[in-house]
């Protein structure tokens, strides 16, 4: 297996736990507004949690992907909807390992 895929992989990882950390959250904005009729608005950020849950699924199904990126951006603003600290610092690391895995795949290609 590639350097690529295991950073890629352990990103999917994290990036799972921080989305259904997300997830959490983003219910507890929707029920504790509910009453104030503005709780819906929470709905989008529910929404991209579930994408950046099946990004990470693909990212530890296949490993390294175009797409990998895209579920830490996504996870960093859902988390910064859901005022999520401690999802948005997994999110950063997160962000981190797919770079990285963009990066080793590169110099893979290249041969180095």
């Amino acid at each position: 297996m590639r350097n690529s895929d295991l950073l890629a992989r352990l990103g999917g990882l994290l990036m799972l736990v921080s989305a259904a950390w997300n997830v959490v959250a983003a219910v507890a904005w929707i029920l504790s507004f509910f009453l104030f009729l503005v709780g819906f608005l929470w709905v989008i950020p529910l929404v991209l949690a579930f994408v950046q849950i099946g990004i990470a699924l693909v990212s530890l199904a296949f490993g390294n992907h175009r797409a990998v990126v895209a579920g830490p951006l996504i996870g960093l603003f859902v988390s910064l909807c859901n005022l999520n600290v401690p999802a948005m610092m997994l999110e950063l690391l997160n962000l981190g390992l797919m770079v990285g895995s963009s990066v080793a795949r590169a110099a893979e290609d290249r041969g180095a």
